[in-house]
């Protein structure tokens, strides 16, 4: 059976308006090929954005953007390595010929992972990620985990039991990254390895993750655009 023959003999994936020529109570008519693979609205302003990056990428130029890259990595790399007892993971020893990307992964002495992020975001202002990164095998092995420690991980997360996930701190860098964000990251870490959290967390058992017991910060007020405004007040909308 050719391929386009197989696709139309199934049921899409994923339902939804566009996918469909006639729905009733007791079955639906699928589309034929391609719209019964795409259902819903396509992904425009994602389209749009891509776009964007894809050109304003082209006229900074690429290695420009490696260039900015590997000098905020050695600023970064230096700074860290400044810091007593915070712990750099990576598989290849900084060196000649060891060409990285804009990246550092990192943990802290007995402090979780997903608590130094939480400290990060919310005394620090800067945004990381935390965990595995999709990456378990492979960040499970630079933290050292054994068999028997990965075995009661496991039994822990059947349990629905997620404070022991394993993982570590990564700050990636980019061309909006600037060398005075390299340096708060720098400074924000060491103040964490100094003093520890300013803020007292607690961790949601469900997801690992840490909050502040108390969050002062305000979400900033975003004034929405004149022209959209102008838009939806001409088209009438919102009256009802």
């Amino acid at each position: 059976m050719a391929s386009t023959e197989l696709l139309s003999s199934c049921e899409p994936l994923l339902a939804g308006g566009g996918a469909v020529d006639f729905v009733t109570l007791d079955g639906v008519l699928w589309t034929a090929l391609p719209d019964r693979l795409e259902a819903g609205s396509p992904n425009v302003i994602g389209a749009v954005a891509l776009a964007a990056a894809a050109a304003t990428l082209e006229e900074v130029g690429m290695e420009r953007v490696a260039q900015h890259e590997r000098a905020l990595l050695d600023r970064a790399c230096s700074g860290l390595s400044e810091l007593p007892g915070l712990v750099r993971h990576q598989l290849w020893p900084d060196g000649p010929g060891v060409d990285r990307v804009g990246v550092v992964t990192l943990t802290l002495p007995r402090m979780h992972h997903a608590l130094a992020a939480a400290v990060l975001s919310a005394e620090h202002a800067i945004g990381v990620r935390h965990g595995c990164f999709c990456a378990h095998p492979y960040i499970t092995h630079l933290l050292g985990i054994s068999d028997a420690e990965a075995h009661h991980i496991r039994d822990a997360l059947r349990r629905g039991e997620r404070a022991s996930i394993p993982g570590a701190v990564r700050a990636s860098f980019s061309i909006a990254t600037t060398e005075a964000d390299v340096d708060l990251f720098c400074t924000a870490l060491a103040s964490m390895l100094r003093d520890g959290p300013a803020l007292d967390y607690a961790q949601d058992p469900a997801t690992g993750d840490f909050a502040p017991l108390v969050d002062a910060r305000v979400l900033p007020r975003i004034e929405p655009l004149p022209e959209l405004t102008a838009a939806v007040h001409g088209a009438g909308c919102g009256q009802f």
